[in-house]
């Protein structure tokens, strides 16, 4: 386990500390900027599940990503193992209708404590690589309003009428509008049949686009489908792949990530969907 950590700690450019504020700030920021919040594996049909040390082992020894459960699982057992006082809680991630009970299951955040600070003496954090474009670093687990580069969050404690015991609101730029946290840990386990709603449900948004992004400070790179957006403060560049090749090279330049043990006919065939998608799109802004 020790080369495992070793190896994960390699790809996010970062030695071995002992856990403090700063350490985990250093991982946080590294784990959105060289590790993918990516769906490929989905569309690949490459059944990945969400154990946690499973998780941690891919990130470790490949250069893939994941979504939520995958990316939280695995920065959770790298954090326990580097000796950190973590938590897996549910959460639920939701758009500008507001959060509902009754899905507080569709995410899974890390909560990180003992790491007080003078802003934050109670030493609380909401720790959260799991929401693509969004946190940069973590936020504490308190009432209060944080800055991260151009964008903004608010973290607020919840009433008692409330879903779950903590809100953070997202910045617009955002692709969720905000996310409901329960402060009561759970195991990993307790996500299974709503990651397997996301991988077979005809409903799930996950199924039908695929998409690979990281976040950077001031902002964030994503890929949807074929067209490569780029958000560099107040800038925004896009460019669209005409060809597979080109494609994998921005996928490999631009998020890292390689596909080594894909058969190269599944990749063909997940290129000639996405190029069919595209076209489709295209179509129908031309016809409003």
């Amino acid at each position: 386990m020790h080369d495992t950590v070793t190896a994960y700690l390699d790809r996010l450019g970062l030695d071995a500390e002992p856990p403090s504020l700063l350490a985990l700030t250093r991982l946080h920021q590294a784990h959105v900027e060289r590790i993918p919040y990516e769906t490929f594996w989905l569309h690949l049909a490459e059944n990945w599940g969400i154990d946690p040390v499973e998780s941690f082992r891919r990130a470790a020894t490949t250069r893939r990503g994941g979504y939520c459960f995958q990316l939280n699982g695995g920065l959770h057992t790298l954090l326990s193992r580097l000796g950190y006082r973590v938590s897996i809680n549910p959460a639920n991630v939701h758009g500008a209708e507001g959060p509902e009970r009754i899905k507080l299951e569709n995410h899974a955040a890390i909560i990180a404590e003992g790491l007080p600070c003078e802003s934050n003496p109670q030493g609380r954090w909401w720790v959260d690589v799991g929401l693509a474009d969004a946190l940069h670093e973590q936020v504490p687990l308190m009432n209060a309003t944080v800055h991260q580069g151009i964008m903004q969050f608010g973290v607020e404690a919840v009433g008692e009428d409330g879903v779950g015991d903590w809100h953070l609101t997202a910045d617009p730029s955002c692709w969720v509008a905000g996310v409901s946290m329960a402060d009561k840990p759970v195991n990993m386990n307790g996500f299974v049949d709503r990651h397997h709603f996301n991988v077979h449900s005809p409903e799930s948004g996950y199924a039908k686009v695929v998409t690979a992004q990281l976040r950077q400070l001031n902002g964030k790179t994503i890929l949807r489908g074929c067209v490569l957006t780029k958000h560099d403060g107040t800038l925004v560049t896009t460019h669209t792949s005409a060809s597979l090749p080109e494609w994998l090279d921005v996928l490999k330049d631009e998020f890292g990530l390689t596909f080594e043990n894909v058969p190269a006919e599944s990749l063909t065939a997940l290129w000639t969907k996405v190029q069919h998608i595209h076209r489709q799109w295209l179509q129908s802004c031309d016809n409003k």
